[in-house]
């Protein structure tokens, strides 16, 4: 497996589209560029990014070329740049009027990508919302997958979405995680739960589960589907098929911590 190096001079002088906690992200010509901030993970990044950038998975944005210092040692990567409109991701839907059925079609494309990347035995883990853009025609595109399990080669970013919780309960992060992780995504983009940041303070961890979807204000059908989508020693299926049991649960359903 290969991929084309670039040596790019005076990176801090490019136009700055991003930070984040282990990155910045720069314009370059028409591309984006990724700059790794956290030296130590570079090596396993690097060789992530090889092996996804040789792989077709819909609605993932691959790493286009590995770009190096002067010293030629490797610094990041580039990849197409999304053009969106502001803000436009997964979050966006929550607080903006689109559909529930245009909601749930794109949570559908997410689980198909969460299928394909399985099969080639990949694992998402990083269920940021900010990672699932909206380009201007619409379509879901899912970047940083350099920071994805792939193979042996772990995560290298603890995702935001009960990480800790999942992972000292169930012991390990496989694709169980981006199951239990996707429902949470549901709940957030629909939304049943707009206010996830309380459970990390006020629900004991080991009822955490059980917590959520008591307070979900839904009928029994749908509580036993969440249960299922988040409890990974139930089904341990993909549960988008389901996904249509919402689409008929008019009027639009809120959470009973909405006040």
């Amino acid at each position: 497996l290969y991929m084309n190096k670039i040596e790019i001079e005076n990176i801090e002088n490019l136009e700055i589209l991003g930070i984040g906690s282990e990155s910045k992200v720069y314009q370059y010509k028409d591309e984006a560029i990724k700059i790794f901030m956290n030296k130590s993970a570079i090596k396993n990044k690097e060789k992530k990014i090889i092996l996804i950038h040789d792989l077709n998975i819909k609605n993932i944005v691959k790493p286009n070329n590995i770009i190096i210092n002067s010293k030629g040692k490797t610094i990041g990567y580039s990849l197409n740049k999304i053009e969106t409109n502001f803000d436009e991701n997964l979050w966006h839907y929550n607080t903006n009027t689109n559909s529930l059925d245009k909601k749930i079609e794109k949570l559908k494309a997410l689980e198909e990508t969460l299928k394909e990347l399985h099969k080639n035995n990949i694992t998402m883990v990083d269920f940021n919302y900010f990672n699932f853009l909206l380009d201007k025609e619409d379509n879901l595109n899912i970047i940083d997958s350099d920071n994805y399990r792939v193979g042996k080669l772990k995560e290298d970013l603890k995702p935001i979405l009960f990480y800790k919780y999942y992972k000292k309960k169930y012991g390990k992060i496989d694709e169980n995680y981006d199951k239990f992780a996707y429902g949470m995504q549901i709940l957030i983009t629909l939304p049943f739960l707009p206010f996830l940041m309380d459970y990390f303070s006020e629900t004991p961890k080991d009822n955490l589960i059980e917590t959520i979807i008591n307070d979900l204000d839904i009928n029994s059908k749908l509580k036993d589907y969440f249960y299922n989508l988040l409890d990974p020693k139930t089904e341990n299926e993909y549960i988008g098929s389901r996904l249509d049991l919402l689409s008929s649960s008019r009027p639009y359903i809120k959470n009973k911590r909405s006040k």
